[in-house]
């Protein structure tokens, strides 16, 4: 966003002056009606009234000033949704795009996800200078990995009213905004995971438990968005639909490495890859909770893999001869949900049960390297020794 009043894009240091709006600058370059003379433009406030009445073709919300450039299509979008269609086809020189029904059959395609044409986040440090290098770069960033990440964009292509959103430790004013959110784009608002769950918000000061809940690793693992709270904080603002990707949520692993496996997980499901888990099986330690052994099997269906149930030490072998693939034992590896007395008495069986279960030939892993498998989108992590940085 900037600043725009008296024709020009002011300096965030300038303040706020009276009768001044945010804009998006790159939907001021390509609105058709405005005119623009170096860091000069004109019927920026009409291109606004204008805008205001037509609803974008993908999302149906107000505010899409860019119509198709065929003549008599009444198609017309938000830049930022129009740049999630790949079918589109954008003249960064004439400013022109065209709807996919109306598209020239030649070589032109969108810009990139990449490029400053998708505005991402607030930029109000943006000098007026800086509107016509970014009108001149547009060019250059004609995508050349366009094809690449299509799949992964079509993914937004989700219509508005289609969405069902699922809020995880958001703040007290992040639930409002998401239940205004909601409101606002017609989209559906869940308390608890599902299937169906298009986009898990989650609030800006999340913690470990809150980055390895139930519902962010089923999300991974099912190709769905985890977007921060910025994603709907930024829309309310701005009143313009934003793409998800700036927002996607990145986990941290040892020595603060980067972990992508939202990503990784969006991308294979687009792809109809094999899942996580597939060809892995997996049994369970007898002294878990109840609803800690429904999570993980759940976890692991989702994944691809195979919970085995009633599975002992000495009938192992004869299952591992049946049931091609690897198997891997699980015992709760974090503190007791229950501290009782006989604590310490549990805690010696499950370590005899561990034992019992790699003698029989089994993986022997913790809940917890489970859960890092799926936050890195990366198996390996349960083989012994394994660690997140090691295939970052």
């Amino acid at each position: 966003m900037v600043l725009y009043h008296d024709r020009r894009i002011m300096p965030n240091d300038k303040g706020n002056p009276t009768n001044a709006v945010y804009v998006h600058e790159k939907c001021i370059v390509w609105a058709p009606r405005v005119q623009s003379s170096g860091s000069t433009f004109k019927n920026v406030e009409n291109e606004i009234n204008r805008a205001s009445r037509w609803e974008c073709s993908r999302c149906n919300l107000r505010g899409a000033a860019l119509g198709c450039y065929y003549g008599h299509c009444r198609k017309t979008y938000h830049v930022a949704c129009a740049m999630m269609i790949p079918e589109c086809r954008w003249d960064v020189e004439g400013l022109h795009v065209w709807c996919p029904n109306h598209a020239p059959h030649d070589d032109m395609s969108s810009p990139t996800m990449e490029s400053d044409i998708v505005l991402q986040v607030d930029q109000l440090n943006t000098s007026s200078s800086s509107l016509s290098q970014g009108q001149c770069s547009d060019k250059e960033r004609i995508s050349s990995n366009y094809r690449r990440e299509q799949n992964l964009q079509n993914q937004s292509s989700t219509l508005v009213d289609q969405w069902v959103l699922l809020g995880i430790s958001l703040s007290a004013s992040e639930e409002d905004s998401l239940k205004e959110f909601a409101s606002l784009t017609n989209s559906t608002l869940v308390e608890d995971w599902d299937k169906n769950v298009t986009h898990v918000i989650v609030g800006r000061n999340t913690d470990t438990a809150c980055v390895r809940s139930y519902a962010v690793l089923m999300a991974i693992l099912y190709g769905k968005w985890i977007v921060r709270a910025g994603w709907i904080v930024d829309f309310l603002v701005q009143r313009i639909p934003h793409p998800e990707t700036p927002y996607e949520m990145t986990f941290y692993g040892g020595l603060h490495t980067s972990i992508s496996g939202p990503t990784k997980g969006r991308a294979r499901a687009a792809e109809g890859a094999p899942k996580l888990f597939s060809g892995l099986n997996f049994c369970f330690s007898a002294y878990l909770h109840v609803e800690d052994l429904e999570d993980f099997q759940n976890l692991i269906a989702a994944g691809g893999g195979q919970p085995m149930e009633g599975v002992s030490p000495d009938s192992l072998p004869e299952i591992r001869n049946r049931f091609p693939g690897k198997v891997y034992f699980i015992y709760h590896g974090g503190p007791p949900r229950d501290s009782t007395r006989y604590f310490n008495c549990i805690l010696k069986k499950q370590i005899e049960e561990c034992v019992e279960y790699g003698k029989s030939g089994a993986q022997v892993i913790s809940h917890l390297m489970l859960y890092d498998a799926i936050l890195s989108y990366d198996a390996r992590i349960l083989e012994p020794g394994r660690s997140f940085h090691e295939y970052m």
